[in-house]
């Protein structure tokens, strides 16, 4: 038995078709059993495709039938380029108009050109970044908030290249799983866009009892790769290695729904696991029954260079009413260095956060608002809160952002979250 193919030189997201030569002329079973010896860095189908998830090796390829193994060695390599500063930000303010582009003040690419919304039918849209299209060795990711004060949840249908461009596909839902039309803040970033010891992933697969992000939608700051792990129905476990605040930085997160159908994701809890960040995630479907599904997840460090930004955690979702309170420190970040942050219980399901030293200081200044709901704070939670926010609105002065989180019946709900401001 002996094992051939093109193993030269690969890099990270490459995949390649290997062959088992079976020597033997008295073969009964010429089933291939495939494995790895490190399927953290490259794994192999039952088919014999292998597909590299990092940089890393030799990893030992070995091949069986009847009895009889063969084996190929192979090393691999990470070629991510440097400088992917790619960043998109828009407020989709015209929920039933057919293609406009975003208003001035609240869009940002950094090709310097247009951000243009389209509704194809209710609830269905797309948010195009004239240039921003994904490039070999370029990873990146995209998040998505409902924003305004209805019972509606927005998700993300998918994104990827148009010709030279991006574009994002964003669905919004009632409640009860029907398509809405809706408002909506969408943010896309490169993998070295933002600062800190941040990360993204695309959970690969929403059935997966294992999987790791691909290339393409997969960064760290030390490269490594990022497992997903099912437990059950809308259960997982996504684990970013080295990052358990690898530069003292602040810890945030933002989850969203990915794929067709209604089934929304929040963040169900979170720890450091020795050096690793484990973060666990929710998701459902219409009456707060576990669905499976993917999920893009964004771990925060710090904001863009030379951007405004801020991130905080909601931690006293049932707090005295018009009380202000600080976020957590572990938790908060402002770039202006003395964060001030404050959040305000203003009525059921309803939230003031206020970032005073963020207020816009010139005409070129932007920022995007995303939320997500926390359910739990255990990284395997007994129990999850079915829980949804949404982004109501901001003043652009002193920053005050507007959050309202409902439940799975659309009504108001306390709730914990997290919130970032990014410019």
């Amino acid at each position: 038995m002996s094992v051939t193919g093109n193993v030269a030189g690969l890099t990270v997201g490459a995949t390649s078709a290997l062959t088992a030569n079976i020597t033997q002329t008295n073969c009964t079973n010429l089933t291939v059993a495939w494995g790895s010896n490190d399927s953290s860095v490259v794994r192999i189908a039952s088919s014999g495709v292998l597909s590299v998830l990092t940089a890393g090796g030799p990893v030992t390829i070995t091949a069986t039938a009847n009895g009889v193994s063969g084996t190929i060695q192979l090393s691999t390599t990470f070629t991510l380029i440097a400088g992917d500063v790619r960043t998109g930000l828009g407020w989709a303010y015209q929920p039933n108009l057919g293609t406009y582009s975003s208003i001035s003040g609240f869009e940002y690419n950094s090709n310097n050109s247009a951000v243009v919304f389209a509704r194809s039918a209710i609830g269905v849209y797309s948010a195009t970044f004239t240039g921003l299209a994904t490039q070999q060795g370029q990873a990146d990711n995209v998040q998505v908030v409902a924003y305004g004060n209805g019972d509606v949840r927005c998700k993300l249908a998918g994104w990827g290249a148009a010709a030279a461009d991006m574009r994002v596909d964003v669905l919004c839902f009632d409640h009860n799983g029907v398509a809405a039309d809706a408002m909506y803040d969408v943010f896309l970033t490169g993998a070295s866009a933002l600062q800190g010891a941040f990360a993204f992933a695309l959970a690969p697969s929403a059935t997966a009892v294992r999987a790791f992000g691909a290339a393409r939608t997969t960064y760290t700051a030390n490269r490594a790769a990022v497992p997903f792990v099912r437990s059950a129905t809308g259960q997982y476990l996504v684990t970013f290695p080295g990052l358990a605040a690898a530069d003292g930085s602040p810890i945030s997160f933002q989850v969203t729904a990915v794929g067709a159908g209604s089934a929304y994701c929040l963040v169900a809890g979170f720890t450091n696991s020795g050096a690793d960040v484990q973060l666990a995630v929710r998701c459902y479907g219409t009456g707060a029954v576990p669905a499976d599904a993917q999920f893009s997840a964004l771990k925060l460090g710090r904001g863009r260079s030379g951007a405004r930004s801020g991130f905080l955690w909601a931690d006293q979702e049932a707090a005295e009413l018009n009380i202000a309170h600080q976020g957590k420190a572990a938790y908060t970040y402002s770039s202006s260095g003395t964060s001030g942050a404050a959040v305000t219980h203003t009525g059921t399901g309803t939230y003031l956060v206020a970032w005073p030293n963020l207020a816009r200081t010139a005409a070129s200044d932007r920022e995007t608002m995303l939320v997500t709901a926390l359910g739990s704070t255990a990284a395997t939670p007994a129990s999850v809160q079915a829980v949804s926010c949404s982004v109501v609105g901001w003043q652009i002065g002193a920053i005050a952002v507007t959050v309202a989180c409902r439940d799975a019946s659309g009504a108001l709900v306390d709730a914990q979250f997290f919130i970032a401001l990014l410019g």
